[in-house]
């Protein structure tokens, strides 16, 4: 690493820019997953895809034994959703 770059800041990426906010990353079989919000609305993103319905809210996401899982809140309700 440069001294001039001490947060390697040409190799670091960027991602969840196309919507209103990006947090919560996970591994999804290698590639990066997380949740993502646009509209005021919460999703599941995973290489760039979203792979999930819209929700209020989305709580956790991970994967577990190769399935996407997640607890999301569909109007007053949260449920474990798995896919």
């Amino acid at each position: 690493i440069p001294i001039n770059d001490p947060f390697n800041e040409r190799l670091r990426k960027e991602y969840g820019l196309d919507y209103d906010s990006a947090r919560s990353p996970f591994n999804a079989n290698g590639k990066l997953g997380y949740i993502a919000k646009d509209n005021g609305k919460e999703f599941v993103v995973i290489d760039g895809v979203k792979v999930s319905e819209e929700y209020n809210n989305i709580s956790f996401a991970n994967e577990i034994n190769g399935k996407l899982v997640y607890i999301a809140k569909k109007g007053l309700t949260y449920s474990v959703y798995e896919q």
